[in-house]
């Protein structure tokens, strides 16, 4: 089994998860210091834009992010996700109630059938981190990034190729921890191996490409300033 080969077939397996692709770009944003929970002084009126544009870059920094989002009929009966990609943590709320953690661990949401309705209101609070002092016993890097840029997308799941894309994952971290001679690692050698065939076999014929990853057109790739 050829590691480099397994590791570009995951990266192209999770290029191709999303069937569909919209980057949400026009939010209501307001910036705000954090005091006690609950509890922020706010810096002037919100304003509307990609939340980028509104980075300070100032430490301690709390960005309120708000959007209206109508799930497009594209989606169909995929599963719908909500993708947010920054630095620091924060919190996703739907339609007023606290949903779902972000952090740099925790980028994709899933927005489950019959929680969030056709028309989810979407809340994100993000804090900027105030720069962690390092470790002088452990020399330990910086856990906690900050905020360097804002990015957000609203996503239409590949569920059988995300589902193979996880699978193959956790056998490929499997592997990496059990022992050279172990009988379940050959079993899983032998699994992965036969899977990157199938792939490679699959990626050779477009019609089955198309089929089983991401329809290769504009509309998959289309940003929405929704």
């Amino acid at each position: 089994m050829n590691k480099q080969a397994l590791d570009r077939m995951l990266g192209a397996l999770a290029d191709r998860q999303w069937r569909h692709v919209w980057e949400l770009k026009e939010w209501e944003v307001r910036l705000a210091e954090y005091v006690k929970p609950g509890v922020y002084t706010f810096q002037g009126d919100s304003e509307k834009g990609a939340p980028s544009r509104f980075l300070t870059g100032s430490p301690g920094t709390t960005y309120f992010l708000s959007l209206k989002v109508d799930i497009p009929a594209e989606c169909g009966d995929d599963p719908v996700g909500l993708i947010v990609e920054f630095g620091g943590e924060g919190l996703l709320r739907v339609n007023g109630k606290p949903y779902h953690g972000l952090d740099s661990n925790h980028t994709f949401v899933p927005l489950l059938p019959g929680t969030v309705g056709d028309s989810p209101f979407f809340e994100i609070e993000l804090f900027d981190p105030i720069p962690e002092p390092e470790d002088p016993l452990n020399k330990q890097a910086v856990i906690r990034k900050p905020i360097h840029s804002i990015r957000a997308l609203l996503v239409a799941v590949n569920r059988p190729l995300q589902s193979f894309l996880r699978s193959l994952t956790v056998a490929k971290d499997a592997l990496l921890r059990l022992p050279e001679r172990d009988p379940l690692a050959g079993s899983l050698r032998r699994a992965i191996q036969e899977a990157m065939n199938r792939w490679n076999v699959a990626a050779g014929n477009r019609s089955r490409m198309t089929h089983f990853g991401r329809k290769p057109n504009a509309s998959c790739a289309r940003k929405c300033g929704i």
